[in-house]
């Protein structure tokens, strides 16, 4: 499909040219023909005048020439042209299959988008569980060593038999 109309978009190139060439001839053939025409009215005292379009009128077909030259290259290639996109376009399928196949497209497209987000939006939850266990083992961390501290300062409040008791608790407990 994409080379029937790439030949089709080629081809409309070549028209364009074509009629633009067209168009350019018509244009010197006009001119051609007004110096034709003025040097035929020219007085033959008006010699100066005379001499410019005999000068002018050989450029002019000239350029004529050229011109029609290269309108039948672009008339030729523009056959070619039309028989290489009439052949893409009996090879392409059906006009009417290709946008079920882009809204085919489109729809897989859309899916893998919102799976894509689904994904990222359980990678989140993951993440945001993960940071919560995360804060909780902080907290039961800091709680232990805030109890940890607490111990520590009331025994270093104790007397020293009481503390000589607990310490000898403690031996015997473990």
């Amino acid at each position: 499909m994409e080379q029937a109309a790439q030949a089709a978009d080629r081809l409309r190139h070549l028209r364009q040219s074509i009629s633009e060439t067209r168009q350019q001839l018509e244009e010197l053939r006009q001119r051609e023909q007004v110096i034709i025409s003025e040097l035929d009215a020219l007085r033959p005292w008006s010699r100066a005048r005379r001499r410019e379009l005999a000068a002018e009128l050989p450029e002019v077909r000239r350029n004529q020439t050229r011109r029609h030259e290269h309108l039948l290259q672009v008339l030729d290639q523009s056959t070619g042209v039309e028989q290489i996109a009439r052949r893409a376009a009996e090879q392409a399928p059906a006009p009417v299959t290709w946008p079920l196949v882009r809204r085919h497209h489109a729809d897989l497209g859309r899916d893998f988008d919102a799976a894509h987000r689904g994904a990222r939006s359980s990678d989140v939850t993951e993440a945001a569980r993960r940071a919560e266990e995360a804060r909780a083992a902080w907290a039961g961390l800091q709680q232990k060593l805030a109890a940890a501290r607490d111990e520590a300062a009331r025994r270093a409040d104790l007397p020293p038999d009481q503390r000589d008791i607990e310490r000898a608790a403690l031996v015997e407990h473990a």
